[in-house]
């Protein structure tokens, strides 16, 4: 899964990214990033779910800036 991240600040910012509430077979590839201003960032969650790992799960992408400003994004995920 690939997600977008943009910095609408007016300067360089580091925003470190974490997972809350996934499973263990989801990981980001990349758990910081710098990103100037008006930069938008691409980065990527990978799923690799056992072969009895059935059902719904809802997790988020968690981001927050050296500033302390936060933004997340909730997935809502079914496998099948």
């Amino acid at each position: 899964m690939i997600f977008n991240l943009t910095n609408n600040g007016n300067g360089v910012d580091e925003v470190i990214l974490s997972l809350v509430n996934s499973p263990s077979w989801v990981a980001l590839r990349q758990d910081s990033l710098l990103l100037g201003p008006g930069q938008t960032a691409t980065s990527t969650v990978d799923v690799t779910a056992p072969a009895d790992a059935l059902g719904d799960y809802n997790f988020k992408i968690l981001a927050v800036s050296a500033d302390g400003i936060t933004s997340s994004i909730t997935l809502n995920s079914t496998i099948i």
